[in-house]
């Protein structure tokens, strides 16, 4: 069968290293073209079938199932990868929610800041929070306009008195820190709640909320407050619905590893499906190693497909 490289076709690792190494930008396969006409609508962001055929392919064609997710997930990883991996060359930000699902609130945070979705947006934790799970320590908010982000931020700072101010206001190396009260009301029930936070405006900029949420490495974090609406990723959906979520090892460090132990504890478990209990006590594992750094082993339960 024979594929001409193009804008979505080069995102194939196969089909892009053939060209390359033929330099040549029709690429002949052999294969079942049937599998390859399934295979082109995954590579230009159309649903797919996705069987244990269809997953040999996939591999065959350069998308590795290296973490051994099962089926269905490993396609929401696929679908999301595409997304992140073709953001702005395929021009995906023409649509602000690219690949987002909406998502029941169920309690509300009100900041005193003047909040504007076409320019500072609530994402993550804490609108992981909103969608019913777990606790809130800290509100972060991503920027899609620095200035007038930045504006809305000096707007609130100056109601405070210069002492106020010396107490609530902070820089950190990747955001500006504010401490303010919040407010936290229930949908389903006539109750609120008041809570003194930090508000940390992150000081990188984004081109819609697709994006923003689309850059996190955690499935459950992958929410975004969008005006009065919640919206989340298909693996957000996936995580915060069967409350789990798999570890990805591309993205292992420290800091990620404290952030699944994080959510692990405000109700989302966490599943290593290559890892079994063996693995689990083997001194040498790396895995095992940065885990037991943070005392994960001793404080959470952890699901392999052998249970522990």
């Amino acid at each position: 069968m024979h594929i001409t490289l193009n804008q979505y076709t080069q995102y194939s690792p196969f089909l892009s290293s053939y060209s390359s190494f033929h330099d040549t930008d029709v690429v002949d396969v052999e294969c079942n073209e049937a599998s390859m006409q399934n295979y082109l609508r995954f590579l230009q962001g159309e649903d797919f079938r996705f069987t244990e055929e269809d997953a040999e392919f996939f591999d065959y064609m350069g998308h590795i199932n290296v973490n051994g997710y099962p089926l269905d997930y490993w396609k929401m990883k696929l679908k999301a990868a595409w997304i992140r991996d073709n953001f702005h060359r395929l021009q995906l930000d023409k649509d602000p929610l690219y690949g987002l699902i909406r998502v029941p609130i169920i309690r509300r945070i009100t900041t005193p800041l003047e909040l504007d979705p076409s320019h500072t947006l609530i994402a993550g934790g804490a609108a992981f929070y909103m969608a019913g799970i777990g606790y809130i320590d800290d509100i972060d908010l991503f920027s899609l306009d620095k200035d007038k982000s930045l504006s809305m931020f000096k707007r609130h700072a100056d109601s405070f008195s210069k002492s106020q101010q010396k107490l609530r206001l902070t820089t950190g190396a990747y955001t500006f820190d504010i401490k303010s009260d919040c407010t936290i009301s229930y949908i389903y029930r006539e109750q609120k709640s008041h809570l003194l936070t930090t508000l940390s405006l992150i000081r990188r900029v984004y081109s819609c909320p697709s994006e923003i949420v689309h850059s996190f490495d955690i499935d459950c974090c992958q929410l975004i407050l969008v005006g009065d609406e919640l919206y989340g990723t298909e693996l957000a959906v996936h995580a915060i619905t069967n409350r789990y979520q798999y570890p990805d090892m591309q993205w292992f460090s420290s800091t990620y590893i404290q952030r699944l132990a994080k959510y692990h504890q405000r109700g989302i478990q966490l599943r290593m499906p290559l890892l079994s209990t063996k693995d689990l006590v083997c001194e040498n594992h790396l895995l095992l190693t940065a885990i037991a750094s943070e005392t994960l082993l001793t404080s959470i339960y952890i699901e392999t497909y052998e249970g522990v």
